[in-house]
């Protein structure tokens, strides 16, 4: 996010790239170069709050296709993302043949989607260490500086 040659290398190659693709919280990458704007989109469920303040519109749910952008929510939803990325370059059969492959029949031991486990589990996940916590007001003060810096039409600020 504070990369300033990776940033300015997504925002000068997205107008040639067929999709823009993220996952987990590496969607905060793309929000940051002021790629997400305007866009539905998702991330880890902490990160989803943070997301609206690039102007992105936040969804909770693992996979999002929003015209060019494709992104995922949790670590595992890079699976899912994974084959629909598939089944949209090279049609649902082999992204069926992909799944097959990799044995993927997700069956995990425990409750793991925000929407479904208890609010007081969800609420605890919430916590962030303050050392961390302050990183990412700075990560995000410095993506918002540059956007500001480049002409971004919309004001970019932290919400909460």
């Amino acid at each position: 996010m504070t990369n300033d040659r990776l940033v300015t290398f997504l925002r000068d190659e997205e107008p040639g790239c067929e999709l823009v693709i993220a996952v987990c919280t590496g969607s905060l990458v793309p929000a940051a170069a002021g790629l997400l704007r305007g866009y539905e989109c998702t991330t880890h469920g902490t990160a989803l709050h943070r997301i609206s303040a690039y102007g992105a519109k936040p969804v909770s749910r693992r996979v999002v296709f929003d015209r060019k952008r494709m992104t995922g929510g949790g670590v595992t939803a890079g699976i899912d993302l994974g084959l629909v990325v598939a089944a949209r370059l090279c049609g649902e059969d082999v992204a069926r043949k992909i799944q097959l492959q990799m044995e993927y029949a997700s069956e995990p031991p425990f409750e793991g989607c925000p929407d479904t486990v208890d609010a007081v589990a969800v609420a605890a996940l919430q916590v962030v260490p303050p050392a961390i916590a302050k990183r990412m007001k700075e990560n995000d003060a410095t993506a918002f500086a540059r956007l500001a810096t480049t002409g971004a039409e919309n004001q970019y600020s932290l919400h909460g």
